[in-house]
C-alpha cells in the first residue's frame, strides 16, 4: 500500500501480518506505527490506533500520532538542563517548557527501516543517527526501534541506544488507542486498569513538583479497573489543567517485564495488555484533541477519540534527584522492552 506522492513524501507503508489475523503497519517516517488492525469477538479487524489518511500531515503531527518520541520524551521544565556543568537550552514548544524534544525530535526524522522475519515472528527496526547537538542534546546518539510482531497478538517494542558523549535519553511511543475502532469517536467508556499506587503531581504547567505522591483517594487511582469516563470531570487541580488526565504513574515493581495497565472495550471484546520494564506510565486521555485532525476513515477525531499510554521514564527527570535517572552515559548501552498484547473475550 502506498500514500499518495506529494512534493515531500513518496514512501511506502510497512505492513506486518500475523497468522493469528493481526496486522500491523508503519512508517519510517518518525518509525511511527500507523495501524493496528486486531480481530474483535465478531473476527472483524479493529483498527485500534488513531491516524491520519496522507504521509504529508505526519510533518506537522502535532498530536504526535504513533509516533517515536525522543530524545526525551514528555516536558523538561525551561527546556533547560545541566549535565556534567554544561549548561543546555531546548526549544520552548509548550509555554515555557519543552515538550518530546520538539521541534525537529525523533518524530520529525527520516529512519531507515530493515524488515526481518525469523521463526514465529516478524519485525522492522528503524534506526536512526542523531547528531550531536540535534535538538539541542549532547552526543552523537544511534538509537534503533525495533517493532516485532508475534503470533499470540502481540506487538513488541525494543529501544536500544548507544552515545559517545552522556546524554538524555527516554524515548517511549506516542500511539493514540481506541479499542472501539479509531473513527468510533469518544473512548472514555473503555475500561482502564494501571497498576501503580502512586504518582508525580504537577504545577499548573503540569511541570512536576518533584513528590511522589499516594493515590489512595484521588480519582487518578486505577488500581481497581474502570471506566475512563467514571472520574474524567472530577474536580482535581492538575486534571483542570491537563482537560482531564495527563499524568505520571510511578508503575509497581520497578526493573523487571511486567504488566502495568490493561485496556479493554465491552463494545466488541477487544483488551489489550501493557507490560514494560519502564519505571514511568503517563496515562493522557486526548483533552487537547479538538477535531481538527482528520482521521484515517475521514473523521475528525475529536476530545477523548483516544488515549495515550506511554512508557517512560518519569517528566522532567533531569531536575529531581529523587526520581529514575534520564541519563545516559557514554559507551553505556540503553535497552527496553514494551509488549502491546492483545485477547478477544467473548462476554
Amino acid at each position: 500500500m502506498k500514500f499518495q506522492q506529494n512534493k515531500t513524501f513518496s514512501h511506502q507503508l510497512i505492513n506486518l501480518h500475523a497468522s493469528s489475523g493481526m496486522c500491523a503497519s508503519f512508517l519510517a517516517y518518525g518509525a511511527t506505527l500507523y495501524s493496528l488492525l486486531v480481530p474483535d469477538r465478531h473476527g472483524n479487524l479493529i483498527d485500534v490506533v488513531l491516524g491520519y489518511r496522507d504521509l504529508s500531515r505526519y510533518q506537522k503531527n502535532p498530536d504526535y500520532f504513533g509516533a517515536t518520541i525522543g530524545r526525551n520524551a514528555n516536558r523538561i521544565k525551561g527546556g533547560q538542563f545541566e549535565l556534567n556543568g554544561a549548561s543546555y537550552q531546548l526549544a520552548k514548544n509548550d509555554g515555557e517548557n519543552n515538550l518530546h524534544s520538539n521541534p525537529g525530535g525523533f518524530d520529525k526524522h527520516l529512519w531507515q527501516a530493515e524488515i526481518f522475519a525469523r521463526d514465529y515472528v516478524k519485525g522492522v527496526r528503524f534506526s536512526l543517527v542523531s547528531p550531536a547537538g540535534d535538538c539541542g542534546f549532547p552526543g552523537n546518539l544511534r538509537a534503533c526501534v525495533t517493532y516485532t510482531l508475534h503470533d499470540d497478538n502481540s506487538l513488541e517494542v525494543l529501544y536500544h541506544a548507544t552515545c559517545d558523549n552522556d546524554t538524555l535519553f527516554n524515548p517511549t511511543n506516542h500511539a493514540y488507542f481506541n479499542l472501539d475502532g479509531e473513527a468510533s469517536g469518544n473512548a472514555m467508556n473503555q475500561l482502564l486498569w494501571i497498576n501503580a499506587s502512586r504518582y508525580t503531581p504537577v504545577d499548573e504547567n503540569l511541570i512536576p513538583t518533584g513528590e511522589i505522591a499516594p493515590l489512595d483517594g484521588t480519582p487518578l487511582d486505577f488500581r481497581c479497573e474502570k471506566a475512563i469516563q467514571k472520574d474524567l470531570k472530577a474536580e482535581f487541580e492538575s486534571m483542570r489543567a491537563a482537560r482531564g488526565f495527563d499524568h505520571n504513574y510511578v508503575l509497581n515493581d520497578p526493573g523487571k517485564l511486567r504488566p502495568v495497565a490493561t485496556l479493554r472495550s465491552e463494545l466488541n471484546g477487544i483488551k489489550m495488555t501493557l507490560i514494560t520494564d519502564r519505571p514511568g506510565l503517563q496515562f493522557y486521555c486526548g483533552g487537547v484533541l479538538d477535531g481538527s485532525a482528520i482521521g484515517k476513515s475521514g473523521k475528525p477525531y475529536q476530545q477523548y477519540a483516544g488515549v495515550c499510554l506511554e512508557t517512560q521514564t518519569f517528566p522532567d527527570a533531569i531536575h529531581h534527584r529523587n526520581f529514575p535517572s534520564p541519563i545516559l552515559k557514554s559507551g553505556a548501552v540503553f535497552e527496553t522492552h514494551t509488549i502491546f498484547h492483545f485477547e478477544t473475550l467473548l462476554i
